[in-house]
């Protein structure tokens, strides 16, 4: 897209300036109008939470939810994340994500990235589809904007069979699970999602506790798929 290093770096500044716009825009939480809220909240006719353990299957979740609705779909993980995790000269992995999701939410408060989605995501179709919430305070801020229209889904699995996933993803070159490359990393990793940081941090495990919906991938794909399908029938 760019033949020339400088127009490159040109186009850099450019996005953290407007990055650096954006959060300051946003994030006046004083001058933030509730009118708004109201607004869309009227055209929405619901909206989905996924939170989940690392490798529990939240994509066969998601995929389902997909294939029966008009939906839009965003993760939290990867508003704005990448270029401005990049822009530290740092990898782009799960540990820098949640180290910077931390930072934001420290810095403009819990709702942060589910304010972000929120305000980004057009409300024309049947479902919003929120993925990867891991702090209680996005799913307060996605009840109060929804309206109530509202529900999450939590996704956990035995550890065993999530690290099997994560090898198996390994195995294919799955980009997406490119880290951790240990079931040692993988277990330091787990531990950190499901509860660390203080209150601006990763606590998995109390958003699968809030859930309106728990689905335990605990056996086949084929009994899994089944107990998606019954939740997903409920929304």
């Amino acid at each position: 897209m760019f033949s020339e290093k400088g127009k490159f770096f040109e186009y850099i500044n450019f996005l953290n300036q407007f990055i650096s716009r954006l959060f300051q825009e946003l994030f006046d939480f004083k001058n933030y109008s509730l009118r708004f809220l109201l607004m869309v909240q009227n055209m929405v006719k619901k909206v989905v939470g996924l939170t989940g353990s690392i490798a529990s299957g939240k994509k066969l979740v998601k995929e389902a939810l997909m294939r029966k609705y008009t939906a839009y779909y965003s993760s939290l993980s990867a508003l704005i994340m990448e270029e401005a995790i990049k822009k530290r000269g740092l990898p782009v992995n799960k540990e820098t994500k949640g180290a910077f999701a931390t930072e934001m939410r420290e810095r403009y408060g819990g709702e942060v990235l589910a304010r972000v989605a929120w305000n980004f995501l057009n409300k024309d179709k049947e479902l919003i589809i929120i993925d990867d919430i891991k702090n209680p305070s996005e799913i307060e801020f996605l009840k109060r904007a929804s309206g109530g229209n509202f529900v999450l889904i939590g996704v956990d699995a035995p550890v065993e069979k999530r690290w099997k996933h994560v090898e198996e993803a390994h195995a294919h070159g799955a980009a997406s699970l490119k880290d951790p490359k240990t079931m040692e990393d993988f277990l330091k990793l787990d531990a950190a999602e499901l509860m660390s940081g203080g209150p601006h941090g990763l606590h998995v495990n109390q958003c699968i506790a809030m859930a309106d919906h728990v689905i335990v991938n605990d056996g086949s794909v084929e009994d899994f798929k089944k107990k998606i399908a019954e939740v997903v029938d409920k929304i």
